[in-house]
């Protein structure tokens, strides 16, 4: 009770009830500084008892469960002390140690310390509370060698109740033993690789890896040594236990491998697999081939038994039944599988028992993701076995062809459908020989079969029949009719009524053209067929599959089809603002698709051709160009940055528009552009950002006020300026002259931290305009934040970084100053103000001889015949001397005398 005060935050007042809310929003911020629980010494005889612990773990227990909601992404439910969590975890970790049950029973008490519970929690907290992984894996790894495998009394059954399966008696063992969430899906076959490398340590401290080494164990192991994710560590240490420990292959292990193929975890699926694979293929002999013979049955035999089942919701309603869906059981089987068919050395029985299991139950599987990975495990086995067993492979083919070919149910065309492409993949292997004309033309008559199946509805059986297309096209009987298929496809793109017919015929073009390598784009006629389908007036469908044939060519060719952006863009622009809405989709659809996959180069090609698109008066051509923009953000920040001075100014017209749908385009493509920003500080205010170029008013006043209060520790990119230079020009045009002022704050504030002095450059011109119309403001304060942001402006250019157009807008600058001071129809505001901006002009050079070249000049003014000339020059040195400090005495020789005679101007 002690150790617990303070732990959880009860507000029973306002007060209390807001130091909770600040307190808990400080530990969301600052993780990194919370005090670690963990690392403070322990006093291991204040340790609670046993049965102290197992009354008070089941509350600890709810609090670690019930404080996380996983819908939120592990967010907090309630609101707690960051440390809530860190102190439950330090109170069960500081009871884990390896001689509890000697602590339990020395007494002669009968309270258990509750180790799988306990795991089982820790495991689980692994998730939630990441921050606390290597606290957690210490105290599984300390609690590990109190742990029993199997439990102290033998379970004991009677003979009619005695478990007939060898998997059911498994399951029986796993249940009563202490380690079973270690080794089961919440810990070794966790989806989670953190929990997978807590659970493999916590396991290696246990001695049931040493001796006995049960299969169960091992399998784990084996598992563990072959898992295939990021983390490499995990099977580096699981192989570096399973050689220090000499374990051994057997059948029985081979079996518990098998048993977990159905894992709800993909990458866990895919590790299971990959040991499957290299089981078989360990060994020599007869042992190996009995490993073979028992992992091919054994895994077609799961696949057999796990069949989706349907069961009644309702007695009274029979009719209402849901579906239990046993997908994943299938789809390890399949993955496996696929893994032992590719072993180059496997023998020919079991590549044709694999073989006419796939045409008999892989090609009929009704559930989608099986069904595609049924694909892959046949490729699999016809990459390694398609030439050398392509006569009996043929045969089974055939049969299965001779009996689908009066069949028409969904079933067969499934069927029929992964026939074709089994036999492609197996076309694929085969050399190719002139001579052969009975393999050649059966070659080609597969060819139209695959055509004529591009037709079908679904995705995943196009994708493979292109993956065919790509080997076919290349062999020379198939390569010469090569502009007859393009043709043929080219057809069905534009003419076919279904949708996935056309999508297919678009994605068996882009497979041509691949497998043909890109000069085959002229010589197929291929971009003149489709400029001609895509400005067809009559036909939507002609236009319609047209775009998909452009989107699915460059997704498919990627960086290589993108010279050919020049004749693809115009068609797109023109297409948005097309009446028919699935055109129109099929627009956006090509049009990200092309933004994609562009390299600098392109976007240089492209970017003229958006810009221009965004000043036609059709809406959805400026919503869909806004977007372009949007996305070319994403491909190459570093060449979009020296187009930025040419889009923001674009988009910021644009976000005036009238139509809605526009202005929101603008609005989000300015949120793409104001996420490449890489300074810290802007990039946390882009929101604010956005609101001041999309609403004006206070709403820039408030942008300007966090610019002036961010405490600036990093450089300016390119980015950041082109979302903050144009409200700083809209500002100093504002009528409010507490706007202007911070408007000209802010630019001599970010002036200092630019990072490149070219990337400002072209914002010059605007910024220049922009504080020539405040250095003449009739407030004072207004005109010295303009002269200062001249100043800034000019340090940041004046050594040569700015280039030479810089030099040039800065010597704009310093002639217009001497001519509104050499100006008879100034105002004495506008003399005041340039003879402020001259002043700080000249101090920004910090050149001793850039001032002598100057200071002449304005001494002759002083000389002036015309009374209003000289009272201009004399204001220069009102401000001179605060604008040189130091430096002034050492021109005090100079400027004095010509003032004395001033004192005596008439």
């Amino acid at each position: 009770r002690g150790r617990g005060r303070g732990a959880m935050i009860y507000a029973h007042d306002e007060k209390q009830a807001d130091a909770a809310d600040a307190e808990a929003e400080d530990g969301d911020n600052d993780e990194d500084e919370e005090q670690d629980l963990f690392t403070q010494s322990y006093d291991t005889s204040q340790r609670w008892s046993v049965a102290s612990f197992a009354v008070l773990f089941p509350v600890m227990q709810t609090c670690l469960t019930q404080l996380i909601d996983p819908k939120r992404n592990n967010k907090f439910r309630y609101k707690v002390n960051r440390l809530f969590p860190n102190w439950l975890l330090s109170m069960i970790i500081h009871h884990c140690h390896d001689d509890l049950h000697r602590a339990a029973n020395g007494n002669g008490n009968v309270v258990c310390f509750p180790s799988y519970e306990v795991s089982l929690v820790l495991l689980q907290c692994i998730a939630f509370y990441p921050f606390c992984y290597k606290a957690i894996k210490y105290g599984l790894c300390a609690l590990s060698p109190s742990m029993r495998e199997k439990p102290e009394t033998p379970i004991v059954c009677d003979d009619d109740e005695a478990p007939k399966k060898a998997s059911e008696r498994w399951k029986l063992e796993l249940q009563a033993s202490e380690l079973r969430a270690l080794l089961h899906r919440e810990g070794c076959l966790s989806a989670n690789g953190k929990v997978r490398m807590a659970a493999l340590c916590a396991l290696a401290s246990n001695q049931c890896v040493l001796y006995p080494q049960s299969d169960l164990v091992a399998s784990r192991l084996w598992i563990l040594c072959h898992d295939v994710s990021e983390q490499e560590a995990i099977a580096r240490t699981a192989t570096a236990i399973w050689r220090q420990r000499e374990c051994g292959l057997s059948e029985s292990l081979l079996e518990r491998v098998i048993g977990c193929v159905g894992n709800p975890g993909a990458e866990v699926r895919a590790s299971i697999a990959a040991s499957l694979g290299a089981f078989c293929s360990c060994g020599g002999g007869k042992r190996q081939t009995a490993f073979r013979q028992r992992a091919v049955h054994k895994l077609i035999a799961e696949y057999k038994s796990h069949k989706d089942e349907f069961v009644t919701v309702h007695k009274d309603n029979v009719s209402r039944q849901t579906k239990i869906s046993k997908w994943t059981f299938r789809h390890g089987v399949s993955v496996s599988l696929a893994k032992v068919a590719h072993l180059r050395d496997l023998e020919k029985t079991y590549v044709l028992s694999i073989l006419d299991f796939l045409l008999r139950f892989g090609l009929c599987e009704a559930d989608h993701n099986v069904y595609k990975q049924n694909l892959d495990t046949g490729r699999s086995l016809f990459e390694a076995h398609g030439a050398s067993l392509s006569t009996e492979i043929f045969v089974r083919l055939d049969a299965i062809y001779d009996k689908l070919e009066h069949q028409r149910t969904q079933q067969s065309d499934w069927i029929r459908q992964g026939h074709i492409i089994f036999t492609a993949c197996v076309v694929e292997q085969i050399a190719y020989d002139a001579s052969d004309t009975a393999t050649n033309t059966r070659i080609e008559s597969i060819m139209e079969r695959l055509l004529d199946t591009m037709k079908t509805p679904s995705l995943d059986v196009q994708y493979a029949i292109c993956d065919s297309l790509q080997h076919l096209i290349q062999r020379e009987n198939i390569a010469c009719k090569a502009q007859t298929y393009c043709k043929q496809l080219l057809h069905m793109c534009t003419t076919q009524k279904e949708f996935p017919a056309r999508r297919g015929a678009a994605m068996g073009v882009a497979a041509l053209v691949k497998g043909l390598k890109i000069p085959s784009v002229s010589s197929l006629g291929v971009m003149e067929f489709l400029a001609n389908a895509v400005n067809s007036k009559q036909q939507w469908i002609a236009r319609h599959g047209a775009l998909l044939a452009y989107k699915e060519l460059f997704a498919t060719l990627g960086t290589a089809f993108e010279p050919f952006v020049t004749k693809v863009l115009p068609h797109l622009l023109t297409r948005f603002g097309d009446e028919n809405q699935e055109v129109r989709r099929a627009t956006a659809l090509a049009s990200k698709q092309v933004m994609s996959i562009l390299s600098n180069f392109g976007i240089k090609m492209v970017l003229p051709m958006v810009l221009v698109a965004l000043d036609k008066n059709d809406w959805r051509t400026k919503v869909q160009s806004a977007q372009m923009l949007g996305q070319m953000a994403y491909c190459a920040p570093k060449v979009l940055a020296t187009y930025l001075p040419q889009i923001i100014p674009k988009l910021n017209r644009v976000l005036q528009d009238p139509k809605k749908e526009v202005s929101s385009a603008a609005t989000a493509a300015l949120r793409n552009i104001g996420s490449v920003v890489r300074n810290p500080e802007i990039a946390s205010l882009v929101p604010l950002l956005i609101e001041s170029m999309t609403k004006g008013g206070e709403h820039t006043k408030k942008a300007l006020h966090a610019l002036i209060h961010t405490s600036f520790t990093n450089v300016v990119d390119v980015p950041s300026l082109a979302l903050v230079i144009p409200i700083l020009c809209n500002a100093m045009s504002d009528r409010s002259s507490t706007t202007k002022k911070m408007a000209a704050q802010v630019i001599g504030g970010i002036c200092s931290l630019i990072a490149e002095p070219k990337s400002i450059v072209p914002y010059l011109a605007q910024l220049l305009r922009g504080i020539k119309s405040i250095l003449t403001d009739p407030i004072p304060e207004v005109r010295s934040a303009s002269a200062l942001a001249i100043r800034s402006l000019n340090e940041s250019l004046c050594d040569g970084g700015g280039g030479e157009e810089a030099q040039q807008h800065m010597r704009g600058v310093h002639e217009w100053l001497m001519t509104l001071l050499d100006d008879e129809t100034t105002n004495n505001v506008q003399r005041f103000g340039a003879a402020q901006g001259l002043s700080e002009l000249l101090a920004s050079y910090h050149s001793d001889e850039k001032l002598a070249q100057v200071l002449p000049l304005i001494l002759r003014g002083l000389d002036s015949g015309k009374a209003v000339v000289r009272e201009s020059y004399s204001q220069v040195f009102v401000y001179l001397p605060k604008a040189l400090a130091a430096d002034f005495p050492y021109w005090m020789e100079q400027i004095i005398p010509p003032l004395l005679r001033l004192l005596g101007d008439d």
